[in-house]
């Protein structure tokens, strides 16, 4: 069946490329249940493939929006129906790589060494802002997505694919901290600094899915040398006992939050340089003494480990 289903892939990209969204629904379904077919699909080489076309999306959703005028006689209102058509495909593309990965470490190996975090370090920035179109290169002056919005989907399942590729897999941590942006930043930075940020009294959280995915990521990655050197040199540990503080007492408590970061500083001080972060936070160990009490179950179990 993933035979036949790259075949059908091949002939729809080759001349109906607008009927290739039954065939990645397909494929998607078959890889998130079936390691045979994840092999399959390795060893046919399809891999590059999958990731050139999610490169060549990625590249149409980041042109600039067109003038008033439409420069070179470009139509706007066409242009802008063109590049929402491309959401559906770009999150399609990404949601059929992010279950090969998932408990496959034959693909989680193969985006090593194609260098995947370079990939992911371009498509960033269309998770950031409020139009997936619009890609920008100042993270600062980005807004964070809403739930439902195309940026929010977009982000959502960048961050799948994170979990995914990074779980028990020492090599694909290693390559987040290895690749950086044009200023430096590699995936981790980004992402340390994403759930590091302190909210203002009126802005609206991440959504939970979100919030819980981005902790997960960087739980998995705290685990790595590499990885965790750069959560150290970000301040995260001190951030997120900040984070855990105002997520277990006071009036934005919220038990489910609470949990996910209780589990990164628990991961975190598993090694002797995140414990002795964790300990020299400011108020660090009191908070962990005080998410003992937590209503949740996982943040009680993960505070104790911490």
């Amino acid at each position: 069946l993933a035979s036949r289903l790259l075949a059908l892939y091949a002939n729809l990209a080759a001349g109906q490329p607008e009927r290739l969204g039954l065939a990645v629904a397909a494929l998607r379904s078959l890889l998130a249940v079936s390691h045979a077919s994840k092999l399959r699909v390795l060893a046919s080489g399809f891999l590059p493939t999958l990731l050139a076309r999610v490169e060549d999306i990625r590249a149409l959703c980041a042109l600039p929006r067109p003038t008033n005028g439409g420069g070179l006689g470009t139509d706007p209102s066409s242009t802008e129906v063109k590049r929402s058509e491309l959401l559906p495909s770009l999150l399609g593309t990404i949601s059929v790589l992010s279950n090969l990965l998932a408990h496959c470490e034959e693909a989680k190996l193969a985006c090593v060494s194609l260098q995947l975090p370079l990939l992911l370090l371009r498509l960033w920035p269309l998770g950031q802002s409020r139009n997936p179109t619009r890609g920008s290169e100042d993270e600062g002056r980005l807004t964070p997505p809403k739930e439902g919005t195309g940026a929010g989907a977009v982000r959502q399942q960048l961050l799948a694919l994170l979990a995914n590729y990074v779980a028990h897999c020492a090599a694909a941590k290693c390559s987040l901290a290895a690749y950086s942006d044009a200023k430096g930043r590699s995936l981790v930075a980004l992402l340390a600094h994403s759930v590091s940020r302190t909210p203002r009294p009126t802005q609206t959280p991440p959504p939970l899915a979100q919030w819980n995915l981005s902790w997960a990521v960087l739980q998995s990655v705290a685990t790595a040398p590499e990885g965790r050197a750069v959560l150290l040199r970000a301040q995260l540990a001190p951030k997120a006992a900040a984070a855990l503080r105002r997520l277990v007492g006071g009036k934005g408590s919220d038990d489910a939050r609470a949990a996910a970061v209780a589990d990164f500083l628990a991961n975190l001080a598993f090694e002797p340089d995140g414990a002795e972060a964790v300990v020299r936070a400011p108020e660090a160990f009191d908070t962990l003494v005080f998410a003992l009490r937590c209503r949740h179950a996982g943040c009680r179990r993960a505070a104790a480990l911490a």
